[in-house]
Formats: structure tokens, sequence, C-alpha cells
């Protein structure tokens, strides 16, 4: 199982991502940056179902998801998703299906172009 790393909060990670969109001039941080700093009730919650789909029209991008990804549904191919948080269940289809997850503290790390991503909602 993935070992549970320790999150920045919130906060940090909103001025991570806006000083990463002011560096690069790229819209993604900025817009996951608003997403995210919507309150919690309005956080888009993702199904593996919509991953699935997504990464079928998407093939090779980074799926970005600025709220959970939650286990309903199936996924049968090898994908990288980037989120806030994951439920244990996503965590467990996407690792069985030879996917890769990532939260968006190591998306911003990675250095990845816009154009490698698409963000889910």
């Amino acid at each position: 199982m993935r070992e549970i790393r320790k999150k920045k909060s919130t906060a940090e990670l909103l001025r991570e991502l806006r000083k990463t969109g002011n560096a690069t001039k790229e819209n993604l941080w900025k817009k996951l940056a608003d997403r995210l700093s919507k309150p919690s009730r309005k956080e888009k919650n993702v199904n593996i179902e919509k991953i699935a789909l997504m990464a079928g029209k998407n093939k090779g991008k980074i799926l970005v998801v600025p709220g959970k990804v939650l286990g309903k549904g199936d996924i049968t191919e090898a994908v990288t998703v980037a989120a806030f948080s994951f439920s244990e269940t996503a965590l467990a289809k996407i690792a069985a299906a030879k996917g890769k997850t990532m939260t968006l503290n190591e998306l911003i790390e990675s250095k990845t172009k816009s154009k490698e991503t698409i963000i889910v909602l």
C-alpha cells in the first residue's frame, strides 16, 4: 500500500500554486489555485470511472483533480493522476491498473508543463 505522506497545509499549497503560475506564466497553476480556494463544500470529487473515461481520451497526459479522487468505478489502463487527496479505494484501483498517483505538491515539484496535463472536473 502507498505510504502516507505529510501534506502541506492548503494555504501553503495555494501560495505555491500561485507562485509557480506567476513564475511559469502558465494558467494551469492559477486555475488549480482558484479551484482549491473555493469552500470545501464546493470541492470537486471525481470518481475512478470518470478518470478512466478521461484517460481514454487523453492518452499520455497527467490527469489533475483539484479535489479528491474517489473509488467508484473501475479502471483498466495505466494512468497518472495528480490530486489534492485520494481515497484508499481509489489508490488501490489506480495501483492495480499499474497507474501512478501524485499529490499536487509533487506535481508542482515535477515542473510539468500545462500542455502535458488535463484538469478533470
